[in-house]
């Protein structure tokens, strides 16, 4: 179901993630799968900017999904090859609810548990909206920037838009610690898309600056409330700003 009306302030007291604007905000799920209710949910927040409003008109969508198929979602063909060969059928509650408004641009905040796909809703509007437009890619500066808080986490984020993407020209560089930052450096130096990252890293590798934001396009900060449980939310703020 879809509504229209404002979202104050209020509603958001409390809640760290509220000062981030970004494109697709996904956090894990608060409720226990073990319950057996699917709390998928999106909240389509508009164009904000970088700057939190008291109260602005908004559109929250909550899980009522119609069981659309991924050719339902107007995707371009190349990424419904790679679905396709992925053995994906009907796209999940999550990825239903979520790539719609994202490909017409809207920042949006997500929820639903582990294993419902949730990369997948914020990787295939990305990679339409990067395939669509033939963008360039330029050294350290990339257009898509993913932040993710673990080594782990960014590598599954960075196989699935390998998975995803195999039939477009979308690059992807993974920039994470615990390893030599040399090789990172020189995939930057030769151009990127999309940036996979892990917070300390990339502070790293901005304060050196190898990595400058002002292309950037897209935010993506997945599992947020893992994050800043972490204790991320200066490097996150730091990024942000």
């Amino acid at each position: 179901n879809t509504h229209r009306g404002i979202l104050s302030r209020t509603m958001c007291s409390g809640q760290s993630e509220c000062w981030i604007s970004s494109y697709v905000l996904r956090q894990s799920c608060t409720e226990s799968a073990a319950s057996g209710v699917d709390c998928s949910k999106v909240q389509c927040l508009g164009r904000l900017g970088r700057e939190f409003v008291e109260s602005f008109l908004c559109r929250i969508v909550t899980l009522d999904p119609v069981m659309a198929t991924f050719e339902d979602l107007n995707l371009i063909p190349s990424l419904q090859k790679a679905i396709v060969e992925e053995g994906y059928e009907t796209p999940t509650p999550i990825q239903e609810l979520t790539i719609p408004p994202a490909l017409e641009g809207l920042d949006i905040r997500g929820c639903a548990q582990t294993g419902t796909g949730k990369t997948a809703a914020f990787a295939l509007p990305i990679l339409n909206h990067l395939a669509s437009n033939n963008f360039k890619t330029v050294a350290r500066r990339p257009l898509v920037l993913i932040i993710a808080p673990t080594r782990e986490l960014a590598v599954q984020i960075g196989d699935s838009f390998a998975n995803y993407g195999r039939h477009v020209e979308i690059s992807h560089v993974l920039v994470y610690g615990g390893v030599s930052q040399e090789p990172q450096v020189k995939a930057l130096e030769a151009g990127v898309h999309v940036l996979i990252a892990t917070p300390g890293r990339l502070l790293d590798l901005m304060e050196q600056e190898f990595i400058f934001l002002n292309r950037l396009q897209v935010l993506v900060l997945d599992e947020a409330d893992r994050m800043l449980d972490m204790g991320f939310q200066p490097e996150l703020k730091r990024i942000i700003k």
